[in-house]
């Protein structure tokens, strides 16, 4: 099942999942955060709307990945790369980061 679940947050698949922004974003470099919970280790596709999907590995137990992604959007999209994994997103946010 896709979508919030009790003690879970946002469950995601191999179908994926769309995460709604609070407001749209414009084409930019941006750092997504998200706070996850994995029963193993795996991977997840992160992306915005019109922008290209990276690749990201996540480790069992409660962690939190920060993916660096370009484009506008007003939501995230994500999809499970690993069959069977159980991965649940309790949190995100999304910002912008410079490097000196």
């Amino acid at each position: 099942m896709i979508g919030p679940q009790a003690d879970c947050g946002t469950a995601v698949d191999r179908r994926g999942t769309t995460l709604p922004l609070d407001g749209p974003l414009f084409a930019w470099g941006w750092t997504v955060q998200l706070d996850y919970v994995a029963d193993r280790d795996g991977a997840l596709t992160v992306a915005l709307d019109d922008g290209t999907a990276v690749q990201v590995p996540v480790r069992q137990g409660t962690h939190s990945v920060y993916v660096r992604l370009v484009g506008e959007a007003a939501t995230v999209q994500l999809t499970s790369r690993t069959a069977d994994l159980g991965l649940c997103i309790r949190s995100g946010m999304v910002g912008t980061s410079e490097v000196g």
